[in-house]
């Protein structure tokens, strides 16, 4: 006969999770596929609401971020290469990298989308841009610099990362809202 498990006993093992927030490990141990969900939510949302005004789109994707933008989105006679950028619901970063490679795009702009950890929902909208057909706006020539240091104890510069305010992010009410800032006339908003 084979000893009993602990949990066939009632017995409970230490959660590893234990005093932690729920969602931290998808914050954590899953930050790409998070990216990837809020991206996914982000074009469906954005989607619908340019069907819903009978706007024709194409969505292009990139593989990988060295041009500066994650989407390129065309409705309305507007092209947006957008970069995404996703951050907690409730954190306190003051400064979002901006790569310096999204000015060069015709209609740059960045769409930052906070979230809740648990449901991944995406609760808020931010928007940095200009006008369809526009190009983006200043955001400045402070370099970024690695989080991480070298051996040295030297943390680099990150050359094509500029630090973007916050503050400069404009809220906003709901995606009719940021169809409105990619694709309208300026008049519209």
């Amino acid at each position: 006969m084979e000893p009993a498990t602990s949990s066939e006993r009632g017995e409970t093992q230490p959660s590893l999770d234990s005093g932690r927030p729920p969602g931290w490990r998808l914050q954590t141990h899953g930050s790409k596929m998070v990216e990837q969900t809020l991206e996914y939510q982000f074009l469906g949302q954005l989607t619908a609401e340019l069907l819903r005004r009978g706007l024709d789109y194409e969505v292009l994707r990139s593989d990988f971020d060295t041009s500066g933008y994650d989407v390129v989105v065309e409705a309305n006679g507007v092209t947006r290469h957008i970069q995404l950028k996703a951050c907690v619901q409730g954190g306190k970063a003051s400064k979002v990298n901006v790569h310096s490679a999204l000015a060069s795009k015709p209609s740059g702009c960045l769409v930052r989308m906070r979230y809740d950890p648990d449901s991944l929902r995406i609760t808020e909208l931010g928007w940095f841009g200009d006008a369809a057909a526009g190009p983006l706006p200043d955001v400045g020539s402070r370099p970024v610099r690695h989080s991480k240091a070298n051996i040295k104890q030297e943390k680099a510069i990150r050359p094509r990362l500029r630090e973007l305010r916050v503050s400069k992010i404009e809220r906003l009410q709901d995606v009719l809202e940021l169809a409105d800032r990619l694709f309208m006339d300026p008049v519209v908003y």
